[in-house]
């Protein structure tokens, strides 16, 4: 292998592992983002359990099972957008 195509080798992948770098930054902002949305107060568990003590009630199980909704929508969006 020559001197200049041993270059164009390293150039080509180096070139390769910066793109593939840029889009492993982004797709880490997204999961980011989206986990600061989870960790907000109106998905949490804890907003669900002080608006209704009692965990056995249909309105409890209710929101309890919204939020897991929007857990696997959110999961869901972030892997359709990381592939």
């Amino acid at each position: 292998m020559s001197k200049n195509s041993w270059i164009i080798e390293l150039e080509r992948a180096y070139d390769e592992w910066a793109e593939r770098s840029q889009h492993n930054y982004q797709r880490a902002k997204r999961y980011k983002a989206a986990l600061e949305q989870i960790a907000k107060p109106r998905y949490g568990l804890q907003g669900i359990v002080e608006d209704y003590p009692d965990p056995d009630s249909i309105e409890c199980l209710q929101a309890t099972l919204d939020y897991y909704k929007r857990l696997v929508y959110l999961y869901q969006t972030i892997a359709r957008e990381a592939e």
